[in-house]
């Protein structure tokens, strides 16, 4: 989510099943020049207001951004980043649950 904040731009809150903890990520200004826009998922949700779902449980050739591949080593099964229209933010859910996003 996106902060008004001098120094970080935004948070990623992410909760790992293995470990039973949530992490906090913050996002410093600079991170949205270091991801190439091809290659950043939440784009589609932020500017074209796209769906994007994509299976981790598949060949790495198969996985089309980087920040999959990160999460389907860590375990993860599923990736999805929703537009929300209210607030023209994206929402991203992963599970490392076969299956429990359909």
């Amino acid at each position: 989510m996106r902060m008004l904040h001098p120094q970080f731009l935004g948070a990623a809150y992410a909760w790992w099943r293995t470990t039973v903890r949530t992490t906090q990520i913050l996002l410093e200004h600079e991170a949205a020049n270091r991801i190439r826009q091809a290659d950043n998922p939440i784009r589609r949700a932020i500017v074209d207001g796209e769906t994007t779902r994509r299976r981790l449980d598949v060949a790495s050739e198969e996985l089309d951004f980087p920040v999959l591949h990160e999460l389907k080593a860590a375990g993860g099964t599923d990736y999805l980043a929703l537009p929300v229209s209210s607030c023209r933010r994206p929402r991203q859910l992963s599970s490392s649950r076969p299956g429990w996003l359909r």
